[in-house]
């Protein structure tokens, strides 16, 4: 088995994994890949002397104090989205992954 079918596989059971814990439906399947691929390219790994895809990408560290649970409860701030100041300014929904486009 080469090395980009062991990624795949990597990916496949980790983004499983992900689904099983967090105890959401198969239809999540791919939030579950794409933040199975987000946390692999900032971990380390001992091929590239213990630095991780995204620091070589980059020339930065990946910084890992926003980091959340795959499945866990999150409370989004909807202020800005409510016509009337009485509505919930959150509400209680499930994390299940990162944006791409901005950190939040």
């Amino acid at each position: 088995m080469g090395a980009v079918e062991r990624r795949h596989r990597q990916i496949i059971e980790m983004g499983l994994a992900l689904l099983a814990y967090a105890n959401l439906p198969k239809q999540y399947w791919e939030d579950a890949f794409l933040t199975t691929v987000y946390i692999i390219n900032r971990l380390p790994t001992k091929i590239l002397n213990h630095c991780s895809l995204f620091e070589k990408a980059y020339h930065q560290k990946p910084n890992y104090n926003f980091m959340r649970v795959f499945g866990c409860a999150c409370w989004p701030n909807l202020h800005p989205y409510n016509k009337h100041k009485f509505d919930f300014r959150s509400k209680t929904c499930i994390f299940i992954g990162y944006s791409l486009s901005h950190q939040g």
